[in-house]
């Protein structure tokens, strides 16, 4: 096999030496790679690819004086001479264009750094040129643009002569690019820059027109790649300590404490890309103290067919010899730096570790090395190898660090095995970093972690809790809105890079800004994607799978991030037998891109996605149109798998009929979900359902005869504005409702009327009444043009007569409210529902509240109680927690609190559980004041809150004025006094900017007036005191009012007198609890 062939000329590389060894394993790596490639390099995809377009300038002028056949070989000659930098880089060259060439980096198959491959392979590339035109005695010369970007890539032609190309808007900007770019120019395009702008040093240049772009392209000139260049991790600016990583770090720190002392060892970090394998590392560096060697180098996955890629770099810093120093002078660095640590085996060590290094030896050495076998001599290259390190470490402890151990070439692990072994002996500490079950050395890496390591650490992912800390530490402690930072967490699942990255592109957005050393979110985050940085890590694992792997975990990241093996078997049944399926998901179980789950379902299997950016990048990779099918045929397998398990799967169904297109059938399956999920108060699902059912509407109603469509799509208006006004969304549910009547107007006009009803509802919420009482008109209106006949008729209009009495309620409209309910009453007895029932209870007790400025009489209480009970009838949870409320209200102006608290839990239960936000508020407000007056200070101050940000969420101005009131007294009760005035203040502010005049304003006057006596401000403690008596507002204890009235009946002149009045009222208030 290719596999073998590669591997028994690797083993004879040190016979063979290192350019022709290299050579002749380039063109088998190329084999093998079209091999396992020639599957799908014409079935298209869509991928994030860096285009390279290198144009060479000379061959016009030279073809105009020299012969043709010689341009043509000269030609021929410059290209083959740049093919095998391309090579290096492991970049595809998809088509040359005269004298230029278009070469792709990540197509076919991604690397995870193939911007960083293309930007150094266009700087070979200038390189190389050179070295031709010396050698050619030339003065071509040559232009580059490079870019990435989203392309379309796979087979262009008509069948059976397809071509692999790429089409896409970021490769017409490479093309651009390189127009642009003057003779031995790179420029390249701000997405490839900001991807691996800390490896290379840039230009910018001025931002130019070009063809195809509506605005000016910024671009950069490439000048050189940095050395020692920095991480391509992390967002400038940004940084956090070590997070969940104490254990692992005791580990390395305990680690490098004893090599320091003489005891050498092993310890390899393992865990999947992004969780902090090298962090973890750097950390355990910038805390080591004392003498110590620390030598750390990076296995690179385009060296991986170099022999001793990373040994050589280790001996080099090892010996104190730059890689850039000539290899004349290398040798004699080599062999000074080994008379200082091995004086008396210098020689015989230099010409196996020479040759390790692939210096040019003399002919006396070389021809005794070549009478040595192939493995012979990688064994006494070892040997040497070993030897040295370990003379150096016994003068000096030395750590060694590997990273990337996934891309080690043979020898170079072999050579690896060695130190292993040698870290028992000497104070050595070897530190290595992999990707558990990558890489072609995957099993022997394996192997090792099993065998050769001291220590192993695992890292895990980060917790909830963790992730929230590290979130917060990047952001200097500022706090995020919750769904965003909810966001952030789920789709990191715990993986600090992952974290990291999305957070970089929102900041380079501009949608994350620095603000006064605070981050600062200026634009809603509904979504988001994947990164470019993330999308081609993962897809360099992806397409390293086997086709046929790669094939199944496509189809799988269709299905979803969970997907059931049945499902699967039935879309990939003609492509693959069953034996076949499990042996490949299994396999990718392994690969650590899924794990199966425990049956959910006995007998169904069920795998899920190792992390969702992953199913996520899988999904991305397919084309739309394949997607668009994909979708389509999952909602048939599953009609087809599970006929009697169709309502459990609705949402579901809906999901994959929407993406492929099938919108009569997404329609009815989005509305059977969404129906079920309102009925039981999932109301954030059911509204993401309707509409999206909504949406997919939209092309049925074009045909005027499809009146069944109409229909629904009122329903599904309607639905929403329930729901909207249920969870406090009044605004929204208003125009919800607008929706139904204007865009698919009901031919039914009770159906219109109840309608218009809502609408007004959703504007009393709104503190909109006249709107709401015009609305109640129109709703009227459209009862009238109806026979008055049928309970169905009767009811709305009884609705019609209970809504309107709350907008008397709410205005404290008294006589217009007493008349209104004589009115109502009859019709309630004789067509009223138990709904409507319970309903005109509550508002009798309304009615007895507000007109006897909250003394209760027994009347009143009895009231409440029939609304309770009459509540009970009805199967209407919405209803029976209305209903608890004003009980428990009636209950709390009786002054027995402790049962009214017992009604106030049990109505807050009912609310919580139906979304109500609304009556959420008043439940909270009613609990605080209840703590309020027994003292309880600290409890008081966490309900306040609690109620002050539901009430927020509801838009309800009067109880986030309560809250604050109610805050106001808590900072009285601390002696804050400053503070107490200030929520006071904020509270009638917000209760000025209701339309009417709130009743409980006593719960921020007292404190105010509190204040002013202790400021010694009379005036304004009498102005305080004549608010609190004003007819509005709730009646106070007997003493109370007394006190306030004397006080402001005294004269002008007696200041003093006044004040001490004042003063009696504040004892009687502190002595019931109100202050």
């Amino acid at each position: 096999s290719l596999e073998s062939a590669i591997a028994a000329i690797e083993a004879q590389r040190s016979a063979l030496g290192e350019s022709a060894t290299s050579l002749v394993l380039a063109a088998l790596h190329e084999q093998l790679a079209e091999l396992h490639a020639a599957q799908p390099t014409l079935e298209a995809e869509r991928k994030l690819v860096t285009i390279l377009f290198a144009d060479i300038a000379g061959f016009t002028a030279l073809s105009e004086r020299t012969d043709p056949e010689h341009v043509r070989r000269l030609m021929n000659a410059c290209f083959a001479h740049l093919a095998p930098v391309i090579q290096t880089y492991q970049g595809t060259i998809e088509r040359f264009l005269g004298d230029a060439m278009v070469v792709l980096f990540g197509a076919p198959v991604t690397h995870e750094n193939d911007p960083e491959r293309a930007l150094r392979a266009a700087l070979g590339l200038m390189e190389a040129l050179t070295e031709f035109n010396a050698g050619e005695g030339t003065t071509l010369q040559m232009h580059i643009g490079v870019n990435t970007g989203l392309v379309v890539v796979g087979g262009i032609g008509s069948p059976g002569r397809q071509q692999y190309s790429v089409m896409g808007d970021a490769i017409n900007l490479a093309s651009r690019l390189d127009d642009a770019a003057a003779a031995g120019e790179i420029l390249v395009g701000p997405e490839t820059v900001r991807l691996v702008g800390s490896l290379f040093d840039f230009e910018a240049q001025a931002p130019m027109m070009m063809k195809g772009k509506a605005e000016p392209v910024v671009s950069y000139k490439l000048l050189r790649a940095r050395i020692g260049a920095g991480n391509v991790r992390g967002v400038e600016g940004l940084h956090s300590p070590l997070v969940g990583r104490e254990v692992e770090f005791n580990v390395l720190a305990e680690a490098l404490r004893l090599v320091q002392q003489g005891q050498g060892g092993s310890i390899a970090v393992v865990g999947e890309a992004g969780l902090g394998k090298s962090r973890l590392i750097a950390e355990a560096r910038a805390a080591v103290g004392g003498p110590l060697l620390w030598i750390e180098e990076h296995c690179m996955a385009h060296a991986d067919g170099v022999s001793y890629s990373i040994v050589r770099e280790m001996l080099l810093h090892m010996a104190g010899i730059d890689s850039a120093v000539p290899a004349v002078d290398t040798m004699l660095l080599l062999r000074y730096a080994l008379r200082q640590v091995l004086p008396d085996r210098a020689n015989a060590l230099f010409p196996y570790l020479a040759r390790l290094l692939d210096l040019p030896i003399d002919t006396l050495l070389a021809d005794g090395l070549a009478l040595l076998s192939a493995d012979v001599l990688q064994q006494r290259i070892l040997e040497a190898l070993t030897e040295y390190v370990r003379a150096y470490a016994l003068r000096q402890p030395v750590v060694v660090v590997w990273e990337d151990v996934q891309w080690l070439d043979p020898s170079s692990l072999q050579a690896l095995e060695a130190l292993l072994m040698l870290a028992h002996d000497v104070p050595l500490l070897v530190l290595t970093a992999f990707r558990s079950g990558e890489g072609r050395l995957a099993s022997r890496n394996q192997r090792l972690l099993n065998e050769g390591y001291s220590h192993k650490i695992v890292l895990r992912a980060l917790d909830d809790d963790e992730g929230a800390q590290l979130l917060s530490n990047l952001l200097h402690g500022a706090e995020l809105p919750t769904p965003t930072s909810q966001l952030f967490l789920a789709k990191a699942e715990g993986n600090p890079y992952y974290l990291e990255e999305m957070l970089r592109v929102l900041v380079d957005d501009g949608v994350i800004v620095r603000q006064h050393d605070r981050s600062v979110v200026v634009r809603p985050v509904v979504t988001l994607d994947v990164p470019n940085t993330l999308q081609g890590l993962i897809m360099a694992r992806i397409d390293h799978l086997p086709p046929r792997h790669k094939r199944i975990l496509q189809t799988a990241a269709t299905i979803g991030r969970v997907f059931g093996r049945r499902v699967l078997a039935y879309l990939l049944r003609v492509e693959f037998e069953e034996t076949e399926l499990d042996t490949i998901l299994l396999d990718l179980q392994q690969r650590e891109f899924m794990e199966r789950r425990d049956d959910q379902v006995p007998g169904e299997a069920e795998y899920v996605f190792k992390h969702t950016l992953i199913q996520q990048t899988a999904y991305n990779s397919l084309l739309i149109s394949r997607r668009k099918q994909l979708h389509y045929e999952v909602g048939e397998a599953i009609e087809t798998l599970f006929p009697d398990a169709l309502d459990e799967y609705a949402a579901t169904l809906g999901f994959h009929f929407e993406q492929g297109g099938i919108s009569h059938k997404a329609v009815l399956y989005l509305v059977r979900a969404g129906d079920a999920a309102r009925a039981i108060y999932c109301n954030t699902e059911a509204m993401t359902l309707y509409r999206t059912a909504i949406k997919q509407l939209v092309p049925l109603l074009a045909h005027e005869e499809e009146t069944q469509w109409a229909d629904l799509a009122t329903e599904l208006y309607e639905h929403l504005g329930d729901i909207l006004a249920l969870t406090g969304q009044n605004d929204a549910a208003r125009r919800a409702y607008r929706d139904a009547l204007v865009k698919a107007p009901p031919r039914d006009p009770l159906w219109s009327s109840r309608l218009y009803r809502k609408a007004g509802k959703a504007w009393e919420a709104l503190h909109g009444y006249e709107e709401a009482l015009e609305s109640y008109a129109l709703a009227e209106r459209m009862l009238n043009e109806v026979e008055a006949e049928g309970a169905r008729w009767w009811q709305e209009y009884v609705q019609l007569h209970l809504e309107r009495m709350f907008v008397h309620y709410w205005r404290a409209e008294l006589p217009e409210l007493d008349a209104l309910a004589e009115q109502t009453q009859p019709l309630v007895e004789h067509y009223g529902s138990p709904q409507q029932r319970a309903s005109f209870f509550l508002q009798l007790a309304n009615i007895a509240v507000r007109r006897d400025r909250y003394a209760i009489t027994e009347q009143t209480l009895e009231y409440s109680r029939k609304a309770v009970r009459a509540s009970e009838e009805v199967d209407d949870l919405a209803t029976l927690g209305w209903a608890r409320f004003v009980l428990a209200g009636s209950l709390f102006f009786a002054g027995d609190l402790d049962e009214a608290e017992s009604y106030f839990q049990a109505a807050l239960l009912i609310v919580q559980r139906t979304g109500d936000i609304v009556q959420q508020s008043r439940c909270l407000t009613y609990l605080t004041l209840i703590r309020r007056l027994r003292g309880h200070v600290a409890d008081a101050h966490e309900m306040a809150q609690r109620t002050l940000e539901t009430a927020t969420t509801g838009q309800m101005l009067e109880y986030i004025a309560m809250a604050r009131a109610n805050m106001a007294w808590v900072a009285w009760r601390e002696d804050d006094h400053d503070e107490a005035a200030a929520h006071a203040e904020a509270a009638l502010e917000l209760w000025r900017q209701t339309p009417v005049v709130y009743p409980l304003q006593w719960t921020a006057l007292l404190p105010l007036l509190a204040v002013a006596l202790r400021n010694r401000q009379l005036t304004d403690a009498l102005g305080h005191a004549r608010a609190l008596l004003a007819s509005t507002q709730q009646l106070l204890p007997q003493d109370i009012v007394d006190a306030l009235q004397w006080a402001l009946d005294v004269e002008p002149s007696e200041h003093d007198l006044a004040y001490d009045t004042l003063q009696e009222a504040l004892k009687a208030a502190q002595r019931y609890g109100y202050l």
